[in-house]
């Protein structure tokens, strides 16, 4: 099983080195780099037989705080008790 996270998770203290060790997949959200990355991890897995699961936690990207409705706004009304 291999997880994809983040790239910049890779420098967190003890558990990026952690990560590393246990070969997960580092995304840096640049498609070409991330795609030739991503290959390189499935042919090594595939070339030597090894069972592969991958698991994405997809991130979202930031709304500028313009675009983002008020919470008000957002959220149903409903009366309070």
């Amino acid at each position: 099983m291999k997880i994809a996270l983040k790239e910049s998770l890779k420098n967190v203290p003890g558990f990026g080195w952690a990560m590393q060790a246990f070969m997960f997949v580092f995304l840096a959200r640049d498609k070409a780099r991330d795609l030739q990355h991503m290959e390189n991890v499935l042919l090594y897995h595939t070339a030597n037989d090894h069972p592969l699961s991958l698991i994405l936690f997809p991130e979202a990207p930031a709304r500028p705080p313009a675009r983002a409705p008020p919470a008000r706004a957002a959220a149903p009304a409903t009366p309070r008790r």
